[in-house]
């Protein structure tokens, strides 16, 4: 659906409404009529007036209450800006989501956690309510709750709401406090509250990037504040305040990059050292940015505010493109062996200990560096066939002898390339692409620009290929009929990969092919209705037959000669990771 809402329901499906921008309050009961989709889980109804509201949530309705004033915060924010700053504004007070090409060219630079609704905005807020009413916690937790609560109470944001409410608490019964403390403690809280917390992105980078602040930068800060050496080296004055500034500033990015590099690697396939130098660049420009939406928010449209935030974000855009500019300043990452993740855990730790105990810093942070580099060598998948979720599309890695091989890319939106790094592949030694439609090409610019591709289609085949059609006349099939049908053979598997190939051309390819024998047949044009699918089975003889399509596209007359055949079928919206068969050696 191209545009309108996702309706959240508390129990049951979503319900997806088109041509409208704002879905009903929470806390409404409603009624929708439309149709359910075929995984179950979203109710399309044709139009806006097919979802009535008939009874509104009740006026003191804590939810409701909630939503009513994020809409109102994101109608003042749109007065009078351009559509840019008013999307930036409203993701960094309210944890709105960034369109998506601002998004990734923020996630290249290192420089996306300062949009995100963190620790960092509750602790500008902190510091704003102690400067005017001092550390009293009956000042300073209510506005705290009341944003963490309005900003949608994500995980990074409740981890320093505890923390903050820990430290007011101790402060309150004179008891002392430790970071490392308060860190787990916190960690503790969320994880009892929702233990499916800790496999999520926001627990993960959240904790680590503050354990890594907490354990390194702040022991090697404070050393340096107490050493009688420094101003001698820093110079005096204001160059020794914006040198000290600056530092700290590196340090603690530094710190935060380290700690969650293994995270960042195994959750988003990416490393960022641009991080570096956008917490110079773009971290100044948050603060003005928050004052300027803030002012916004009391006094909407007020011309001043406007100016420093249309400011802000045209020095915000300029950044951003000369980071995104720098050699390295993101490159991807595959998954790497989990040895070499522990391995690097345990380090970070030692080098820790050092630190806080009083060591050097060269030392830790060449052990450190070292400690890195093996996490850029991939582990890569076991030798074998993975066909991977692609939705409507199809994506198949064969890893044999001969490297990783790819038949089709998926849709764009299938991210396979994501897939792949997920997979440990950073290098393939071929792609084939079986026809040039949406659903088997339109990754292919996606995995060119993010692996290292060796050949393409049109290169002389590994010799596990054995192309099989298109082969003689094909004059008068169309683009499907026309599809590169291949049998791909490994140490112990085959497997028939058929692309979008329909009646015509399989009766064709049927008549001309000798041998199609295959272990595993991965079914023509997505599991569609095809006529001479019957004698296919016959032919192939596969124990298993595979579908990659969407719920519901795969035809039932196809899926029922799979079963007269007494093959497995197996299907990849049954399972996130797709359908496999390993490969190995006969042992």
């Amino acid at each position: 659906m191209s545009s309108g809402i996702l309706v959240p329901i508390e129990s049951g499906p979503w319900i997806a409404v088109p041509g409208a921008s704002e879905g009903p309050l929470p806390g409404s009961q409603i009624r929708a009529l439309g149709r359910l989709g075929p995984s179950g889980r979203v109710v399309r109804v044709g139009a806006a007036p097919g979802l009535v509201v008939t009874r509104p949530p009740g006026t003191l309705h804590p939810p409701a209450l909630v939503e009513r004033a994020r809409r109102g915060a994101r109608a003042r924010l749109a007065a009078g800006l351009r559509p840019e700053t008013a999307a930036t504004l409203r993701a960094l007070i309210l944890g709105d989501r960034l369109p998506a090409a601002e998004r990734e060219r923020l996630a290249r630079t290192g420089a996306l956690h300062f949009f995100a609704v963190s620790g960092l905005h509750l602790a500008l807020l902190a510091a704003a309510l102690i400067r005017l009413f001092g550390p009293r916690a009956s000042f300073l937790l209510p506005p705290l709750v009341v944003y963490a609560a309005i900003s949608g109470f994500r995980t990074p944001i409740g981890r320093a709401l505890l923390m903050v409410a820990s430290v007011v608490g101790a402060r309150a019964f004179r008891r002392p406090h430790r970071a490392l403390h308060q860190v787990l403690l916190a960690a503790t809280v969320i994880l009892a509250m929702h233990p499916r917390s800790l496999t999520t992105p926001g627990f993960l980078l959240s904790f680590s990037a503050y354990a890594g602040i907490v354990g390194i930068a702040v022991p090697v800060l404070a050393r340096r504040r107490h050493d009688p050496l420094r101003p001698l080296e820093t110079g005096l004055g204001a160059t020794r305040r914006w040198r000290d500034h600056c530092v700290t500033i590196l340090w603690i990015s530094a710190a935060a990059l380290a700690a969650s590099l293994p995270a960042t690697v195994l959750l988003f396939h990416r490393a960022t050292p641009g991080a570096l130098p956008a917490s110079l660049l773009v971290g100044p420009l948050v603060p003005a940015l928050l004052v300027s939406a803030a002012f916004l928010l009391a006094w909407p449209g007020l011309a001043p505010a406007r100016w420093v935030a249309e400011g802000c974000a045209s020095t915000l855009e300029a950044a951003v493109e000369l980071i995104d500019a720098i050699p390295g300043a993101s490159f991807d990452l595959a998954r790497p062996h989990p040895v070499a993740v522990a391995t690097y855990g345990l380090v970070l730790l030692l080098a820790a200990r050092r630190l806080r105990g009083g060591g050097r810093v060269t030392g830790p942070a060449v052990a450190v560096l070292l400690a890195a580099l093996p996490l850029g060598f991939p582990s890569g998948p076991a030798p074998g066939f993975d066909l991977l979720p692609a939705g409507r599309g199809s994506a198949l890695l064969f890893t044999g002898a001969d490297g990783h091989v790819l038949i089709d890319t998926g849709p764009r939106e299938a991210r396979i390339a994501d897939r792949l790094l997920a997979l440990g592949v950073d290098r393939l030694e071929h792609l084939i692409i079986t026809h040039d439609h949406e659903d088997h090409a339109g990754g292919r610019a996606r995995i060119v620009e993010r692996l290292t591709v060796a050949s393409v289609s049109d290169a002389p085949a590994p010799r596990s290929l054995e192309y099989l059609w298109p082969s003689g006349e094909t004059a008068g099939l169309g683009a499907n009929d026309r599809s590169i049908v291949l049998r791909v053979t490994g140490q112990r598997h085959r497997l028939l990969a058929t692309g979008d190939i329909e009646t015509r051309g399989l009766r064709a390819l049927l008549e001309q092919a000798s041998a199609l024998d295959a272990d595993v047949l991965l079914l023509p044009h997505h599991g569609a209705r095809n006529d001479a699918l019957a004698d296919l089975l016959l032919r192939a003889a596969p124990d298993h037959a595979w579908v990659s399509a969407r719920p519901g596209f795969a035809n039932e007359a196809s899926m029922l000669a799979v079963g007269w055949a007494g093959v497995t079928l197996a299907a990849t919206w049954a399972d996130r990771r797709g359908c496999r068969l390993r490969d190995g050696p006969v042992p």
